[in-house]
């Protein structure tokens, strides 16, 4: 039998990054309030988020630390701004 390990239970505080037309612009706090697998990745559904049904990726746009969620949001806008000069 496989056993997985879960990034977060439902309850716990994370970090996602919000973003408008792709574009990346701040990272918050939300609660998770659900957790599943697919054969690519950990989705991530919130509780507080006002887009119901929606869920985001472990890694991608959900992290466990505000630290982590803001090191990759300076990632996501240097590419954002460098794609918008070319």
């Amino acid at each position: 039998m496989i056993k997985y390990e879960f990034p977060c239970y439902p309850g716990d505080e994370v970090w996602f990054l919000v973003t408008i037309g792709g574009n990346p612009l701040y990272a918050r706090p939300d609660t998770v309030q659900m957790v599943g697998f697919t054969t690519r990745s950990i989705q991530i559904k919130l509780r507080n988020h006002k887009d119901f049904n929606k869920t985001y990726t472990w890694g991608k746009n959900v992290f466990k630390t505000k630290e982590e969620a803001e090191a990759t949001l300076l990632k996501l806008k240097e590419v954002t701004n460098h794609v918008n000069e070319a």
